[in-house]
């Protein structure tokens, strides 16, 4: 009994001696694979950070970046990238017709403002005037039509262009405030162009009273360079040919100018420039410069 006793302690000595050495070497490889891991991972850091991995990340942004990648990622794969939806909204952007409505005599309907003004490719129908073009027609107005630099001197104040009533400073919200208003409106297609600007007070750009030029009464101008030319099958006739014809920026457009731009936005019945209607412009710039139902617009 007491030699079976001292074999199984023996024995238990035997595993709690392996156990330990298990233990140890557990030990020891956990302490290693940490080292190992953190020396991996230092190298990772440093690989990345070397002067050939930042050229290498910087290229491959720039290819993916690219414009042509970005469109030929979206046909590909079909995807609703950000940036190809950037890339395709600038691109239209720089295609559009930019067409709007003013006044064929823009001084019947201002007695002081006189601000003509260059013609800007920013220009177009149903457009506010902007930030930059606003300062120009307030002081253009305040110096009595003397001059076109945004200045306006102590003491001075605008005039009313309908009524020629004495204007506040339009700093001051009354309703002699001076508000900038579109002769020809904006939603009947009237452009942000300085032949279109007059200077109202808040009254009477809000109770209708100041008069408007009829569309007989108005011109279509075009603010970019553009190419038209149309080839229109037609039923038992021979085909409607519109010889490719450049047009330039600030040209007001013809009715048969103004019939192919409709028809290439797909707008049938116009007859001339006076039937188009504001959402008719819209339209028109909307469509850009392609070839479409028989009309080509560079």
């Amino acid at each position: 009994m007491k030699r079976s006793l001292s074999i199984e302690s023996e024995s238990q000595q035997t595993r709690h001696s392996a156990v330990s050495e298990n233990n140890a070497s557990g030990i020891q490889a956990f302490a290693d694979n940490r080292e190992s891991a953190a020396a991996q991972r230092q190298l990772m850091t440093v690989m990345a950070n070397s002067p050939q991995a930042v050229a290498q990340r910087k290229i491959s942004q720039l290819m993916n970046n690219n414009p042509r990648m970005l469109v030929q990622r979206k046909m590909l794969f079909g995807t609703s990238n950000k940036s190809v939806q950037l890339a395709q909204s600038e691109k239209k952007v720089m295609q559009m017709v930019n067409v709007g409505f003013i006044p064929t005599n823009p001084a019947i309907f201002r007695r002081t403002t006189t601000i003509v003004g260059s013609i800007g490719t920013t220009m177009a129908g149903n457009k506010a005037f902007n930030n930059s073009q606003r300062p120009y027609i307030y002081a253009n107005n305040v110096n009595n039509g003397g001059g076109n630099a945004p200045v306006v001197g102590p003491g001075q104040h605008p005039t009313d262009d309908w009524d020629n009533g004495a204007l506040i400073d339009r700093n001051v919200v009354t309703p002699i405030e001076p508000e900038i208003d579109h002769i020809v409106k904006r939603e009947d297609g009237g452009a942000n162009d300085y032949g279109n600007a007059r200077v109202l007070s808040k009254s009477n750009n809000t109770n209708g009273n100041p008069t408007r030029p009829s569309r007989a009464n108005q011109i279509l101008r075009l603010y970019q360079n553009i190419t038209l030319s149309a080839n229109i099958p037609r039923n038992n006739q021979p085909n409607f040919v519109y010889a490719p014809v450049q047009i330039n920026a600030g040209t007001a457009l013809d009715d048969t100018q103004a019939i192919l731009l409709a028809f290439h936005a797909g707008i049938g019945g116009i007859n001339g420039v006076a039937a188009l209607s504001g959402s008719n412009v819209d339209s028109i710039i909307a469509a850009g410069r392609n070839t479409q139902n028989h009309v080509t617009v560079t």
